[in-house]
Formats: structure tokens, C-alpha cells, sequence
């Protein structure tokens, strides 16, 4: 069945021909295939919640929102939602036009598509639970500088990492509600040392792992 990640995958493989590798390394981009987004949006176990709030900070062109959008809409796969909420957020000037075209493709969606730095954006008015149920992350890979504006975001509410992925992460931790589910890929280095739990988080615990990815659940 021609789902919309179809679409938003298409997308992608021509932006990343014609992106160039230093712009690609300045935001630390590396766009979700199709594949991995799908194999992504299977990792969540089913849930009964009558409204999904989802996040997916660092968004691309959507394809993690669509992968786990179009298992919802494909009915019969664990998720009994009524609604779905994303809250998007993409720096990127030249991915956000794409990312809303293809989430406003949803019917029963509601999509808040925030322009800037998650980091920065998060840590404005300290870290909170922002009722999160969902998270689908693909974070930047690329080192914080340790006098950059958002290593200086990142200690302002108690979270002291050397990574973008893993400021996503911990950052991601912080907002979603008790009992909330985040699928992530991320290095198998986040599971030595300090990585595995980032200051000024709330606990969670790994459900899956994969070498490429794992599944937080929100304690």
C-alpha cells in the first residue's frame, strides 16, 4: 500500500543529492530512509491513549512522524488513537516546507511545526513535562562546543553532554509525560558512562536496543 512516507521518501533521496556534504555536516544531517523509519515506528508497543502527542525534534522532511502516522492510519497495529498532536521542530529552512506539506497530508492530525534550535527552544523557560505520549527521534550527530550557546542552554536546566544526539535525548526525557514511549537511534556509545543517564533527567528504562537504535519508556 502507497503510504505517505512513500512521499516524503522520494523527497528526501532528491534533497539529499542535491544538499552538499558541508551543509549537511553544519547541522549534523543525516536524513531517516524509509526503511529505518518504518523499522523505527514498529519499536512502539501498542497504546490505548485516546490522543497521541507526538514529538519529533529534528523532523526533516517528516519521515519518522509519517512512519509512525501511516501505522496508525493502517489500523489493526496496536493504536487506537482518536487524534494525533505532533509538535515538529526543524532548523533547516530548506526541509520545513516539505515537513508540513507531508504531516498536513493526515486527516485527524494537528501539527505544530516550530522553526529553531530544539535545544535552545526547550530550555527557554527550564525543562517541563510537556505531555509528550510519543517521541521519534533522529538527532543531529555533531559535538557541542563547550562555550556554544546551547552547551550553555544545556547546563541552564542541569544537562551536561558533549553531543547534539544526546542533548535530544536527554532533552526528549525531560518533556514526555510518565508512561510515554521515545524511539531513537543513537550510537551504542549512549549506553557507557554518563550518556546512559544525562544530569537533569527524569529515570527511564531501555526496553529495546538495537545496534542502531532503542526504546526509552518515561518512569
Amino acid at each position: 500500500m502507497f503510504q505517505q512516507l512513500d512521499i516524503a521518501d522520494s523527497v528526501r533521496r532528491q534533497l539529499s543529492h542535491a544538499t552538499t556534504p558541508e551543509h549537511k555536516a553544519d547541522f549534523g544531517q543525516f536524513l531517516t530512509p524509509a526503511t529505518v523509519a518504518r523499522f523505527m515506528a514498529s519499536m512502539f508497543p501498542p497504546s490505548a491513549v485516546q490522543t497521541c502527542r507526538l514529538l519529533d525534534a529534528g523532523a526533516g522532511v517528516g519521515s519518522l512522524s509519517c512512519a509512525l502516522l501511516d501505522r496508525w492510519a493502517a489500523g489493526g497495529l496496536g493504536f487506537d488513537f482518536e487524534s494525533v498532536e505532533v509538535t515538529a521542530y526543524e532548523l533547516d529552512d530548506k526541509l520545513r516546507e516539505h515537513l508540513q506539506r507531508h504531516l498536513a497530508a493526515y486527516p485527524h492530525v494537528t501539527s505544530h511545526i516550530i522553526a529553531g534550535d530544539y535545544i535552545e527552544l526547550a530550555t527557554a523557560n527550564g525543562l517541563h513535562d510537556r505531555g509528550y505520549t510519543h517521541v521519534i527521534l533522529n538527532p543531529p550527530y555533531k559535538k557541542i562546543h563547550s562555550k556554544s550557546a546551547q552547551r550553555l542552554a544545556l547546563r541552564s536546566v542541569g544537562i551536561e553532554t558533549v553531543n547534539l544526539y544526546s542533548a535530544f535525548v536527554a532533552l526528549a526525557v525531560g518533556e514526555t509525560m510518565q508512561g510515554g514511549q521515545i524511539v531513537a537511534i543513537i550510537p551504542r556509545s549512549f549506553c557507557n558512562g554518563p550518556y546512559y543517564r544525562p544530569s537533569g533527567t527524569g529515570p527511564y528504562g531501555v526496553s529495546q536496543l538495537y545496534g542502531g537504535g532503542c526504546v526509552l519508556s518515561q518512569l
